[in-house]
């Protein structure tokens, strides 16, 4: 029974090889290749053209900005977002669970 192409990859048995491949496509494959690829390639332009005229993305996307401390602080912001915005705060420092977990946290500040 074959591998999956997963379980392949995570045994360093893929197919692919830093400047090309391990083996040559067989002949009879590349009208299937080829064909697949145009499918593909209608159905992401046809996804691409969906996102980028879609009226709800753009009014959801434009105007992000940072969130800087002072949000974090204002909504509650925890863990990797408040890291990342440079706040130190720590909610496993402030209120520690009950175990033994790490409370050692660098920050920029």
């Amino acid at each position: 029974m074959p591998e999956s192409p997963d379980r392949s990859v995570e045994r360093g048995r893929s197919p692919a090889r830093p400047g090309g491949v391990r083996r040559d496509i067989p002949q009879e494959e590349i009208p299937n290749l080829l064909k697949l690829l145009d499918e593909l390639e209608k159905n992401n332009m046809m996804l691409t053209k969906a996102i980028l005229d879609d009226p709800v993305i753009h009014a959801r996307t434009k105007g992000v900005g940072i969130f800087d401390k002072a949000h974090c602080r204002m909504y509650g912001a925890l863990g990797p977002t408040a890291r990342s915005a440079g706040s130190r705060r720590w909610s496993r420092r402030a209120m520690p669970p009950s175990g033994n977990l790490p409370t050692c946290v660098r920050g920029s500040t």
